[in-house]
């Protein structure tokens, strides 16, 4: 049997080795621990993005069902209406005041339609939205006097119309937008 010699020397590539054993291990759990904790970082902020996605979505889907389902046709709707009255056959002062009578009925009943929709967005929108719709409403009112008294429909009347809807839309589409960038700022 081989007695081993201990030297110096050896006892330190012993203890060196030991050394360089305990930094390996060391460095192996570091590593370990970085790539659980990048793991579960990169986890949380995949969760955070995908929540703030569908908070998007649900937004796009609420509004959608709401404005292009709802207030957009009611909108178009109250125009077709105001436009079928102000197309109708007929003459005389009795028919006139008729058709003013509708023209007033029309706008009220699509005022109840529409004036609850548009607050469950903002009062601002409400005003603004609803401000076009009125004025638009005067002027036509105004037109078809005018028109009335001239003996023909004025292309004045159809233009207001379209004119206002442009408006409508466009306030609806910039609230849209401004409302979409809140929620993603708000994230």
């Amino acid at each position: 049997m081989m007695l081993s010699i201990a030297s110096p020397g050896n006892a330190f590539c012993d203890m060196f080795d030991s050394g360089v054993g305990a930094v390996e291990a060391i460095a192996a759990v570091l590593n370990l621990a970085l790539v659980i904790y990048f793991f579960f970082r990169d986890k949380k902020e995949f969760r955070e993005k995908e929540d703030k996605r569908i908070k998007e979505q649900v937004h796009y889907a609420w509004y959608d069902a709401l404005i292009r389902e709802r207030l957009l046709n009611t909108i178009d709707d109250y125009f077709d209406s105001v436009e079928s009255v102000i197309t109708k056959d007929g003459v005389g002062q009795e028919r006139f005041l008729e058709d003013i009578r509708d023209i007033k009925n029309i706008f009220n009943r699509y005022k109840r339609l529409v004036f609850p929709t548009l607050i469950l967005f903002s009062d601002e929108l409400k005003k603004s939205v609803w401000g076009l719709i009125q004025e638009n409403h005067d002027q036509i009112l105004n037109e078809y006097e005018k028109s009335h008294y001239d003996g023909e429909i004025s292309n004045k009347i159809f233009e207001l119309i379209n004119e206002t809807k442009t408006k409508v839309y466009k306030e609806l589409y910039d609230y849209d937008i401004n409302k979409l960038e809140d929620i993603i700022k708000n994230k």
